[in-house]
């Protein structure tokens, strides 16, 4: 497990940091730190941060820019949530597309699934009717 940062101390990366509770609970709540500039303080004492998710830069070859359009009340409640995570827009966006590249993903079944089901189609048909009833 990833040592427990208390407020005040130097982030030392800069990125999203998650809001550890005193038990050692996570609250599922971040804040955006810079490296070197001191950890916010905290809700309740006890608390602490560890490191959720690093910032890359943006010279990083695996990542790009790019530009699109959305509707303006989405991109306002996107700001917004943003804002009451105390994270970077662009990590909401990555999020949400990395999420709908996983749920794309599951939707299609595996091709070697596919493939045994394709051999065994002709001789299990009636079973496979059963089963999809």
């Amino acid at each position: 497990m990833t040592k427990r940062l208390p407020p005040g101390t130097p982030a030392p990366a800069s990125g999203q940091y998650g809001l550890i509770g005193p038990r050692g609970g996570n609250t599922g709540q971040e804040r955006t730190a810079t490296r070197g500039e001191p950890l916010p303080p905290t809700p309740k004492s006890g608390m602490g941060y560890v490191m959720t998710d690093p910032t890359y830069v943006m010279t990083d070859p695996t990542r790009e820019k790019f530009a699109t359009q959305v509707r303006s009340e989405t991109l306002a409640t996107l700001r917004s949530l943003a804002k009451s995570e105390g994270r970077q827009l662009q990590a909401l966006v990555e999020e949400a597309l990395s999420d709908l590249i996983d749920k794309r993903k599951r939707a299609r079944p595996r091709a070697h699934v596919m493939a045994a089901y394709e051999a065994t189609h002709e001789k299990y048909a009636e079973l496979y009717a059963k089963l999809a009833e």
